[in-house]
């Protein structure tokens, strides 16, 4: 799922899968801001903090912003 789409939806097993994916390739990349990103956001999901979701997931594009500084 897109960081868009999940998002606009913030269905929770949506929201769990992307986390779990972004964690994926956080550590395939060896980027720890993003794992604890990722981490964050699938806690938040799965203890259903709906309240913090969307503050959470607005957060991702400047996670990617700062990525991309990095290349």
């Amino acid at each position: 799922a897109s960081w868009e789409g999940v998002a606009q939806s913030a269905v929770v097993t949506d929201v769990e899968t992307f986390a779990e994916r972004v964690e994926e390739l956080a550590e395939a990349y060896s980027y720890p801001p993003l794992q604890q990103w990722g981490e964050k956001l699938k806690s938040q999901a799965s203890t259903f903090q709906l309240d913090l979701l969307p503050q959470t997931l607005e957060e991702f594009p400047r996670r990617i912003e700062e990525i991309q500084a990095l290349i």
